[in-house]
Parts: C-alpha cells; sequence; structure tokens
C-alpha cells in the first residue's frame, strides 16, 4: 500500500499545471499520508541477510538503515562488531546552492522505512523518506550474486517537493570496522597520489585518501582532490584477509559525480554531493562491498579497474617527457616548486631582499620580499640600516655599478624605489657603509671611496640628502676602497668614526658641535687589524664609548675612551687565533647595564661575552656548535625591546638564522628565519623598526643573473641524468600588495630585471640548441588581486560560493581572486597566455612571437577540484561536478591549443592525481611534502602504477631514502638544487645512475606493468616486479635507515631458478626455486634485471660524465 501511495504521490507534484492550482491544499493531505504510512514502523527488531558462499551482509532495518555484519564466508572473519549506520546525509531545501547547510543525519535513525522490506538470500530493496523531510524519498537495493565476493548497494533518492534538494552522503560511513589477525598490525589502502599503502593502527591517528579536514572542505562537502582509484581497504598482512569498498559507477568526465573515499582506523566514508531538482530522481554511483581471503590489496584495485577500465583514457604523453624520467626545476618549494621543501634559492642572483616579524610573532611566512631588481648589488655586498624615527627605516648599500644607494619605508608602507646617494664609480661595489642618527634632527652615512678617503653624506631634518663630502685627505688614500667603519654618536656634541688605515692601525675622525670634521687620528700602532677591515662601536653609557675588534693576530680586543679623554691601550678579551684575522664583530647595550659582544671563530661557532655594571668582560661563552657557519662569519645584534636580544647570521649553507636571549634567560638554539641560498657567512643587516618590528636584510643569491643564463640550468639538469628544466617565478612584479614577484599571478610577462622578453627568447633558443627543453609556469586557479588582467577583470570573472566573493575567504584570502576555471572567458585568456610562452619566436611578426617553451605547468590544478560556485555573482551556479568536469574540459582546450602550435607541446599539474591524469601529460606529487601523513609517510606500495601505469608522476622526498623509494615504485624523479649543501647535490652521481637505468629500460619500468609485489621477509623492505615485451625488472628498496636486509624475496613460480643482475652495482643473485636470497644496506636499493645470456650495461656512478 505505501508503495502506491507514493506512485501516487510522485504523480500528483509531477504536473505542473495543477500544483501550480492545487498544491496549496493537497500538501496538507500528501504529509498527513506520509506520516500515516510511517506510523506502523514501531516494530520490534528487523534484521535482514544477503549471503553466498562467500560474502554475508546483515542489515538493520528496524528504524532505519544499519549494517551489522560484513562476514567473510571463507575465513569466518566478520568485520563488524555491532550494528553501525550505513551512510550518513545532510539533505537541505533552503534554496542555495549545494552543498547547502542541512544538518547531517544517520542512516539508521533518521529515516521512515516502507513495509515490508522486499529481500531474498542475494538481494534487497528498501525504501522510505528522510524522516524530516517527507518529500525526500529513497531506495537502497543491493545486489550480491552468487559466489561473489563482492555485493553492490544502489542508493537513490527522489525530490517530490517543488524547491531543489542538495544532499551531501557520506555513503558508505561505517565506524568501527575490524580487521582480521594482529590489530596492530592492521594496513589500510586508499590510493592517493602514488602512494597510500599504510599501518592502519588506532595509535597512529592516521587518515588515508585525499584530506577531508579543513573549514575549506566542508563548505564544499567534499574533498577538494581526488584519489586516482577510488578504493578503501583494509586487511591481514599476515595474510588473513581484507575487506574493501569501492566506487562502482563514478564518471566526473562524463559529470558523473564518484565516491571519494577516505579511510581511518575509526571510519570508512565515501563522500558524495548532489542537487535534485523537483520531481527528479538521483542515482548515487553505486558502492561495492568486497572480501578478499588473503590479504592482497591489488584484489581490491582489480575490481575498480574491471568497473571502470572502459571509461578510463590517457594522452599520447611524448616521448621527450615521458622517457627523461626526470624532470629538474633550480629551486625546490612548495606553491608551484616541486614540493622538496629544502631551503630554495631564489631564481635571480643580487635581489636586496627582507623579512620581518610582528610584534614577537613568527618570522613572516611569505617569501622574503625583493626590494630592488635583481643584480643590483654583489650578493655578499654589506647592508646597513637606521630607524631614522618612529617613522622610517633608511637601508643602505653599494650597489654594483659602485653607487652608495639608499631604501626608506615610511610608517610601515611600501619600500622606496632605490635612491642614490652618490654618482657611479664612487666606491667599491658591496662596500661597507655606516649610518648613524647624529642628533633629533640630522643623519649620517660614511663610507670609504675609490680614492681610499673617507666620505660623508648627510640629511637633516627628513630633507634631501647632500652632496658627498670628503673628510680625509691623507696622501696615497686612508682606507682600502669600501673598507669596513664603525660611527657612532658620542653625545650630544661629539659624533665619531672609526676605520682600520692601510697601516693597519685603528684610526678615528671626529666632529663637534656640528662644526667641521677633525683629521685622522691614528689610536693603534701600525699592524694591529687588517688594513680595510670591519669594526663596531658601542656607546656604554653618557661617560664611555668601547670599540670592538679582532685584531691581525686573531685576538678580540676592546679599546675605550672615558669621559672624552684619551682612547685606552688595546684591551685582550680572548685568546690569540681566536677569531680569523679581521673578522667582523657585533655588539650592543642589552640594557642599561649589560653590554654584549659576538664574533664567530677559526671553526663557525657563534660565541659571546658581556660585561655588567662596567665590571669585567667574561670569558667567551659558545652559542652554536662549530661549524654552524663559516670561520668569520658576519653577524648583526638588535635589542627587539626591553626583554629580548636578537643575533643574526647566514649558516654554512647559506640560510638566514636566529638566536636570541629573553629576559637575560639562556640563548636560544639557532632558527631558520626565511632567507636561504646566501652566501654563507655572507652580511645580514638587521634593524629594529619599531616597537612591534624587526627587519632583517640580505642580498639574494640567486641561479642565474638573466634569461641567457638558462642553458647552466640545463648543464645542471644533466647531471641528474636529465635534459628538461621547470622554470618558475620567471615573470614580471608589482610594487601593489608588497609582495614578491611570484605573488603577482595572472600576467606572466618576462621579468625585465632578468632581460625581459628577448632575453627569455634567446634564453630557451640557446638552452634548445644544446638539447635541451623548458616548461614554464601558469596559475589557473587563482589571480593575484593587483596583477593587471586582476585589476581589469579580477572582479568581474572571480568566484562567488552561496555567501558571496572569494576573495576574502581561504585559500590565500584578500590577496587573490579564486576564479572559475570552467567560464569560457578566464579559459580563453590562460589559452593566450600559453599559446604566447609556447608559441615559436616571429621575428617578422612580433605581435604574434611567443617565447618557444616546450610547455606549460599548471599550479593548483588537480588540487582545487569540486568548488560550486558562479562567476561573479551572477549566472549560475557550477556543481561540484561541472566544475571539475569543466576544469577538464579546459585542459584538454589548452593543451590542444598548444598541440596546434607544437604537436610535441606538453601540459604537466600539481598533483596528477585523480581522473585529471587523463588529461594531460603529468604532474608532481605531495607524497613526502603535505601529503606525507597520509601514506604513513612510506611507500609500502603503489596502487596507482598497479593499476593505471599511464600515470606521469614525477616526485622526490627530503632525503636519498625517500627518494629512492619513490623511484622503486615505479616513478620518475622531480629534481632541484644543483648546489652544495643539500642531499640532491651530494647524492647527484647516485641520482644519475637510477636516471639512466630508468631511462634504458623503459620497456619494463616506464611503459611495463607492475605485475606484483614479491614478498620480503621485514615490512620496511619493499621490492616491486615490472613486466615489459622485452625484459624483466625488480626494483627492492631499504626504508629503514638504520637496519640492513639479508633475506629473501619471494618470487612467482615462472621466475623459479632464475639469474639477476643488479644494474646498481653489478652484483649479480640466483633464486633457490622462487626465494630470491638478497641483501640490501640501510637505505639500499637494488634494480635487478633478468639475465638471459645478453650482456647488460652496469650503471656504476660517475662524476666525469
Amino acid at each position: 500500500m505505501n508503495s502506491y501511495i507514493r506512485r501516487f504521490v510522485a504523480q500528483i507534484v509531477n504536473r505542473t499545471l495543477f500544483l501550480s492550482l492545487a498544491l496549496p491544499i493537497i500538501t496538507p493531505v500528501i504529509l498527513c499520508l506520509l506520516l500515516l504510512t510511517g506510523s506502523s514502523q514501531a516494530a520490534a527488531t528487523q534484521r535482514v541477510s544477503l549471503h553466498n558462499t562467500e560474502l554475508w551482509l546483515d542489515f538493520d532495518v528496524t528504524d532505519g538503515i544499519g549494517i551489522s555484519r560484513i562476514h567473510d564466508v571463507v575465513t569466518g572473519h566478520n568485520f563488524l562488531n555491532g550494528t553501525r549506520s550505513l551512510f550518513e546525509l545532510a539533505p537541505d531545501n533552503d534554496g542555495l546552492p549545494c552543498p547547502g547547510n542541512g544538518d547531517p543525519l544517520q542512516s539508521n535513525n533518521g529515516l521512515t522505512l516502507d513495509r515490508p522490506v522486499a529481500v531474498q538470500v542475494t538481494s534487497l530493496v528498501v525504501s522510505g523518506y528522510v524522516t524530516r523531510m517527507p518529500t525526500l524519498t529513497f531506495t537502497l537495493a543491493v545486489n550480491l550474486p552468487a559466489s561473489a565476493k563482492v555485493a553492490t548497494l544502489r542508493l537513490e533518492f527522489t525530490n517530490l517537493g517543488t524547491v531543489p534538494v542538495c544532499v551531501r552522503s557520506v555513503f558508505p560511513k561505517i565506524i568501527g570496522l575490524i580487521a582480521p589477525g594482529d590489530a596492530s598490525k592492521t594496513m589500510g589502502v586508499v590510493p592517493t597520489e602514488i602512494g597510500g599503502v599504510a599501518p592502519l593502527a588506532s595509535t597512529l591517528g592516521m587518515t588515508l585518501g585525499m584530506p577531508f579536514s579543513s573549514t575549506l572542505d566542508l563548505d564544499v562537502g567534499l574533498p577538494r582532490s581526488m584519489n586516482p582509484i577510488e578504493v578503501a581497504t583494509i586487511f591481514d598482512p599476515d595474510g588473513g584477509g581484507g575487506l574493501y569498498f569501492a566506487d562502482v559507477d563514478g564518471d566526473p568526465d562524463a559529470g558523473v559525480p564518484t565516491l571519494q573515499f577516505t579511510l581511518s582506523a575509526k571510519e570508512v566514508d565515501g563522500f558524495w554531493v548532489g542537487e535534485i531538482p523537483p520531481g527528479s530522481t538521483v542515482n548515487i554511483s553505486r558502492l561495492a562491498i568486497g572480501v578478499y581471503h588473503t590479504g592482497d590489496w591489488h584484489e581490491a584495485v582489480d575490481y575498480w579497474l574491471q568497473r571502470h577500465r572502459g571509461r578510463i583514457r590517457f594522452p599520447a604523453i611524448p616521448d621527450w617527457l615521458r622517457n627523461q624520467s626526470a624532470i629538474y626545476s633550480f629551486a625546490g618549494g612548495g606553491a608551484g616548486g616541486i614540493y622538496l621543501d629544502l631551503p630554495g634559492p631564489p631564481l635571480a642572483n643580487g635581489q636586496l631582499i627582507t623579512s620581518f616579524e610582528v610584534n614577537d610573532g613568527s618570522w613572516t611566512d611569505k617569501p622574503p620580499l625583493p626590494l630592488t631588481t635583481a643584480n643590483f648589488a654583489p650578493p655578499a655586498a654589506h647592508i646597513s640600516g637606521i630607524a631614522r624615527n618612529p617613522s622610517q627605516e633608511d637601508v643602505f648599500l653599494v650597489a654594483n655599478d659602485g653607487s652608495v644607494q639608499t631604501l626608506f619605508e615610511y610608517q610601515d608602507g611600501p619600500w622606496s624605489d632605490p635612491i642614490a646617494l652618490t654618482g657611479t664609480g664612487f666606491t667599491r661595489p658591496g662596500g661597507y657603509t655606516a649610518p648613524v642618527k647624529r642628533n633629533a634632527s640630522q643623519e649620517d652615512i660614511f663610507f670609504i671611496g675609490t680614492d681610499n678617503q673617507v666620505w660623508t653624506v648627510f640629511e637633516i631634518n627628513d630633507g634631501p640628502w647632500s652632496q658627498p663630502i670628503q673628510l680625509s685627505t691623507v696622501a696615497g688614500g686612508l682606507v682600502p676602497a669600501g673598507g669596513g667603519l664603525a660611527a657612532i654618536s658620542r653625545n650630544d656634541h661629539q659624533e665619531d668614526v672609526f676605520v682600520v688605515g692601510h697601516n693597519g692601525a685603528i684610526w678615528t675622525l671626529f666632529e663637534l658641535n656640528d662644526g667641521p670634521w677633525s683629521a685622522p687620528i691614528q689610536v693603534t700602532s701600525d699592524g694591529f687589524a687588517i688594513p680595510g677591515q670591519p669594526l663596531t662601536a658601542v656607546k656604554r653609557n653618557a661617560r664611555q664609548e668601547d670599540l670592538f675588534i679582532c685584531g691581525s693576530d686573531g685576538t678580540l680586543w676592546t679599546l675605550f675612551e672615558l669621559n672624552d679623554g684619551a682612547f685606552s691601550d688595546p684591551i685582550r678579551l680572548t685568546r690569540q687565533g681566536f677569531c680569523p684575522p679581521g673578522a667582523p664583530v657585533a655588539a650592543l647595550m642589552r640594557n642599561d647595564r649589560q653590554e654584549d659582544v659576538f664574533v664567530v671563530d677559526t671553526e663557525g661557532a657563534i660565541w659571546t661575552l658581556f660585561q655588567v655594571n662596567n665590571g669585567a668582560f667574561s670569558e667567551p661563552i659558545r652559542l652554536t656548535d662549530k661549524e654552524f657557519t663559516v670561520a668569520g662569519a658576519h653577524l648583526s645584534a638588535v635589542v627587539r625591546n626591553d626583554r629580548q636580544e636578537d643575533i643574526f647570521v647566514v649558516d654554512k649553507h647559506g640560510g638566514a638564522h636566529t638566536l636570541f636571549v629573553l629576559d637575560d634567560g639562556p640563548w636560544s638554539e639557532p632558527k631558520f628565519i626565511g632567507p636561504a641560498h646566501l652566501p654563507p657567512g655572507a652580511p645580514i643587516g638587521a634593524v629594529t623598526r619599531n616597537s612591534r618590528q624587526v627587519d632583517v636584510f640580505a642580498l639574494s643569491s640567486g641561479r642565474i643573473n638573466s634569461f641567457l643564463d638558462l642553458p647552466q640550468l640545463l648543464d645542471e639538469a644533466r647531471q641528474f641524468g636529465t635534459n628538461v628544466v621547470y622554470l618558475w617565478d620567471y615573470w614580471e612584479g608589482t610594487k601593489a600588495g608588497g609582495f614578491p614577484p611570484y605573488w603577482n599571478k595572472g600576467d606572466y610577462k618576462p621579468r625585465a630585471d632578468l632581460g625581459g622578453e628577448q632575453a627569455l627568447i634567446e634564453g630557451i633558443r640557446r638552452l634548445h640548441e644544446k638539447g635541451g627543453r623548458i616548461i614554464l609556469y601558469i596559475e589557473p586557479f587563482i589571480t593575484y588581486r593587483y596583477s593587471e588582467i586582476g585589476m581589469k577583470s579580477g572582479g568581474t570573472w572571480e568566484a562567488w560560493d552561496a555567501t558571496g566573493p572569494m576573495l576574502s575567504k581561504e585559500p590565500y584570502k584578500m590577496d587573490y581572486y579564486k576564479m572559475v576555471v570552467p567560464d569560457t572567458d578566464w579559459q580563453d585568456y590562460l589559452i593566450r597566455v600559453g599559446r604566447q610562452l609556447v608559441g615559436p619566436p616571429l621575428d617578422d611578426q612580433p605581435e604574434k612571437s611567443g617565447y618557444g617553451a616546450d610547455g606549460i605547468l599548471l599550479d593548483s590544478g588537480g588540487w582545487q577540484l569540486n568548488w560550486p560556485v558562479q562567476r561573479g555573482g551572477q549566472g549560475p551556479f557550477f556543481s561540484s561536478a561541472q566544475y571539475t568536469q569543466g576544469f577538464f574540459n579546459f585542459v584538454d582546450r589548452l593543451r590542444a591549443a598548444l598541440q596546434e602550435i607544437n604537436a610535441d607541446a606538453v601540459v604537466l599539474g600539481e598533483t596528477t592525481s585523480g581522473p585529471v591524469a587523463g588529461h594531460w601529460d603529468g604532474g608532481f606529487s605531495a607524497d613526502f611534502s603535505f601529503n606525507r601523513n597520509h601514506s604513513g609517510g612510506k611507500i609500502l606500495g603503489s596502487p596507482v602504477r598497479y593499476g593505471l601505469p599511464q600515470v606521469n608522476f614525477m616526485s622526490n622526498g627530503l632525503n636519498l631514502n625517500e627518494l629512492h623509494q619513490i623511484y622503486a615504485a615505479g616513478h620518475g624523479l622531480a629534481l632541484c638544487c644543483y648546489f652544495p649543501g643539500n642531499f640532491l647535490y651530494d647524492n647527484a652521481a647516485d641520482i644519475w645512475q637510477i636516471v639512466k637505468i630508468r631511462q634504458d629500460h623503459a620497456d619494463a619500468l616506464i611503459y611495463g606493468t607492475q605485475s606484483y609485489q614479491p614478498s620480503t621477509e621485514r615490512d620496511d623492505v619493499v621490492a616491486y616486479f615490472y613486466h615489459g615485451s622485452n625484459e624483466d625488472v625488480i626494483t627492492v628498496v631499504n626504508t629503514s635507515e638504520d637496519t640492513p636486509y639479508d633475506g629473501i624475496l619471494v618470487l612467482r613460480g615462472a621466475q623459479r631458478n632464475t639469474t639477476w643482475l643488479d644494474l646498481m652495482s653489478g652484483k649479480t643473485f640466483q633464486s633457490q626455486n622462487q626465494q630470491l636470497p638478497l641483501t640490501l644496506p640501510p637505505v639500499g636499493l637494488r634494480v635487478l634485471v633478468q639475465e638471459f645470456g645478453t650482456p647488460l650495461r652496469i650503471y656504476l656512478p660517475s662524476i666525469t660524465r
């Protein structure tokens, strides 16, 4: 009777004319009928069973739909203990676009069922309606064929109402799964990028699958990225069997949403969102629940492939990319880089950059802010700075052209352009400068000219800077050009300057009451110090001035004057040979009682000495280990506030670090603060801007001086065995917004400070001439609000969600417009940019000329799917499925447009996980970056390489062990950083070796099938078997960092009694029956090829290639 009533209701609500005339009258009757049919459901517990010789399922249909048994008939294991909800539902008919705001309900207590439930031995059909929304009806059909190890569940919803209903579903949402075997060994799999096979013990707190956790995901209702294979499985690694859940019908390419899985020790979830128009029925993609009796997760993947293989497509990836097996970038980093979280250098050389902290917070997480163009000053240039007053901060340095330059910021506004204080060639590029505040009205800056004399420039009352004024006139010069100086205001009447002259003596000059400067006065004997070396001066109190220097004998010395008297003789503070002769010294007053001095010794350790209340100086106190930085490195010190003092230094790897002391406590450990890949020990300026902010300044030591140097990056790539270069950060910046050029996403005009368009064209031509390929970056998801295209069209094209514009929302909040990728206007713009980057140079048609790149990488890409948005607050909303399908269509359009110009052009993306892999030529993975926790921090298997070998992942890790894991699992490498101070550079010969092996054995390692994983005697030793058309290859990796492996691999029958050659070492291994004895050092890798009598090449590492 209930089904007849529902069909009657559906016929009524589907008749538009009747609805318009009679619905106000009939609706109460309909609701009464629906409620009446449910009133008979207060019945005793009702359970129904489906079973065959493989699988047994029990459902509780008493007060809704619960599942109480998932039983493997063969092994006898029940994966559930008690009744659980089968799915979660959050329907909403408030008229807003999906995902809606409906409160979630569980299937075992929020549904009203029709009676009786239709059940047979191998099938079940149950229908009803959502209790709180009676016009939303559902039907669940379960089918378990005879002898099948898998059941399929179809869930459909019908909207009998007059307004659309948004349904957020988690199907399944089953809590409390129990794997067979030892619970502490339970394993799980959700294919996620490259990995997704991981321990699932409850103590680990791990969730597998593309994450669904942030506020953003809740707003979308789905994970914003997709798994390559939508399967979730738990299993016993000791062979006790496993349980899996799989999507059956999802086809995002056709606009059919797939179930998106996550899995933890606590529960399995399959996310789905859809809108149901009035009078319509929508089916959620069918869910499969299956078992396998052995504990081999590959069976779960095999089922998914069986259901989906006919819908999967892949582009033909050009050989020049696929066969290279690796790609090279100038630096690591995420956000468009290759995810490798090494301190990465900037692309450009010789830029003045700054980082800062505010209100004692952490150092800015933004990239260091460039204040000048590239090649402005030498990377090791000295930088000085001063807070002119509470509103203004000034910075000084000597540019590459030999001019003294200043920059300033006012009231925390943007930094000015550089201002020349002298003509070109005035002093040595990168030379020393010494600013000082003479009094409340005047600021002076001192430097040594190319004539070897002391010079000054000054400003009064914030007016213009004076012309340079010569202070010394010593015959033959007083100090080497660009040499060190110290300057200090002794008191309200006197200002002093100190230098080390050509004779190695300290000299001083002074002015009194704004009068003329004195002639130089010698303070020490000849040879006391190194000519032109740096020194520092400190005003201890109103009566005393101190001077500190590391002399020519390597002793740290001090001199002082008291009550305007003569300077004392030098006083020894350390032993002879303590610091490198001429080493810089930093010193300051911590407060009105304590004076601190800092120096780096001959072994690269930072030391401090102090005196309190005019007492004797302490013995040296070591603040870091030796070799923390280079011997005699530069230091800067500032008082941050009345509680904290900071010092700054560049370590031996080129990273800027700080140490601090708080409330006279112990000194902190060194902390990395931002600028990286600086010359080790190079000068780093520091200024306390005001009571809230501290700034540091450095000169970038980038990778190239000009786009003409692009062949240099190709040379570096070849040290790792690849000819493919990936370039980002190549585009022009904008001053608006106060961010580095990299943040100016949207315009992609070649940087002028690297030579602009013509230099990029010529640099790419030279790279091609040497046999290289180059891929350039584009960001399709966000546009900098201050870019030209952002200013012109961002407000019109930007994405709106159901609550309004997304500019002020994550990700990236106020800095970026979030763009609607399916929108054709935005697509057309990006395609024009892509054609410009890839199109050939045309000398006779410059307006149509391109730059000649070989391909494009789309940042964000696969990480930003499923967004339910509309363009600019107007027009229809794209559903999550429509947005994702629109992104795929855009990739297809872009790739076709580029290949119309260049048939071998490629499109890559940021993560090629999910269906997007069928639309472009590959991409990076974050398995060992921010996504590492989703696979347990190790690659123990690669479902995507096993099931979808056409997917072209390139990835890396933070050490050689992780790089080996990526490689052994069957994937290409994303490399960078051929410069000292990182593991890639240190292991370049070994990386070159494995890249070349993969290139020469592409038949198995790239194009072959990953047939199975030979078992080992330890979980941390992982093996993969590759079958090509001409050869078989086994890769074995020891993921342990400290334990060698001396055990066996268990092969299949076809490999019984076979001989294998390790291409890495030249060693031969012979299987005994199906067991292959094998040794492997910690973090070791073997690449074994079966010998068939044909001599094989051994790839021993070489640094002379």
